[in-house]
């Protein structure tokens, strides 16, 4: 039978000869009917089509070959934009340094004292790091001592004057040249890059160290021993038998006078350092003279002494 002029009819699906086992479409002949056009639909996908999360990571890992592709199809840097790229990166450094020196002369030419201890605090990690390597030959600076003293070489050290020669001769020259190198170094590098030498050359500065105490130790006995003007140097013993009064006193009075909650005279240039330096030790050394020919120990030495032995020494001669 015809249809009434104007109604709508879809026939049911049929089989496309042309089109492969499995591959069903819909047809509707009347074209102002699309509400009653079928999406084509193949049977074959949908039987085969995942109904979990199966397929999302073949799909992460095929984007991620696909990145590494495009990556690998980048060109190459060539040698001047890698070392443009180097000299941003020296510039950024010289940049931060630059502006952490400003604010350490703000804070210590004017700040607090809550300031400068703030200031401390925040440098101190990265100051701990870097003195890790130091504090282990700062160890064996004290493991040396120890020897020295118990061995019977400084209670009787014109006794053992041929090792203190050689000391002097070889140890000090050894300690001293390779600190020369490492500021040498130092000196023409960057700090704060770990590939142009610096790191390198405070390690060389560190290492000279111990070699150069030691030099130091047996240049200061032969001196001792001497017959000539440098057996003068024992003008200095005092302050040696005050050495944590001393320290403790430069300390106090030097962050008085140079820091911004005292006299704020931070930023001086180092010839006016040294003879700041030159003329504070002269005192200190005048002032031990005094204080050791009425007392047997200093002040500090006196405190340390009692806390070691934990009774109370005799402190007037």
């Amino acid at each position: 039978a015809v249809p009434a002029s104007g109604a709508k009819v879809a026939t049911a699906p049929v089989v496309d000869a042309a089109r492969p086992a499995g591959k069903v479409v819909a047809i509707v002949p009347d074209a102002k009917a699309p509400e009653l056009i079928a999406p084509v639909v193949d049977a074959e996908k949908s039987a085969t089509k995942p109904t979990d999360n199966a397929g999302i990571k073949p799909a992460i890992k095929k984007k991620a070959q696909e990145g590494a592709r495009d990556e690998a199809r980048k060109p190459e840097k060539t040698e001047a934009e890698k070392a443009a790229e180097k000299k941003a990166e020296r510039v950024k450094r010289l940049e931060k340094n630059r502006e952490r020196n400003r604010e350490e002369e703000r804070i210590f030419t004017k700040g607090s004292y809550l300031e400068t201890v703030e200031f401390r605090a925040r440098e101190f990690p990265g100051k701990a790091a870097g003195d890790a390597v130091f504090a282990t030959v700062l160890i064996g600076m004290f493991l040396i001592g120890v020897w020295f003293v118990r061995s019977g070489v400084m209670e009787n050290t014109g006794a053992h004057l041929p090792l203190f020669r050689k000391m002097a001769i070889y140890l000090l020259p050894l300690g001293i040249g390779i600190g020369l190198l490492g500021s040498l170094i130092a000196t023409s590098h960057v700090p704060g890059n770990d590939k142009d030498g610096f790191q390198f050359a405070r390690g060389l500065a560190t290492l000279g160290n111990l070699p150069a105490c030691l030099g130091y130790v047996g240049l200061a006995v032969l001196m001792l021993h001497s017959n000539s003007m440098f057996a003068k140097i024992r003008v200095l013993a005092p302050a040696g038998r005050m050495a944590l009064t001393n320290y403790l006193t430069q300390s106090l009075i030097s962050t008085f006078i140079f820091y911004g909650y005292g006299l704020g005279q931070w930023g001086w240039s180092r010839s006016a350092q040294v003879l700041y330096v030159a003329v504070f030790f002269s005192l200190q050394v005048a002032f031990s003279h005094w204080w050791l020919a009425r007392y047997r120990y200093g002040p500090l030495e006196w405190v340390w002494r009692a806390f070691t032995y934990r009774q109370i020494p005799a402190m007037r001669l």
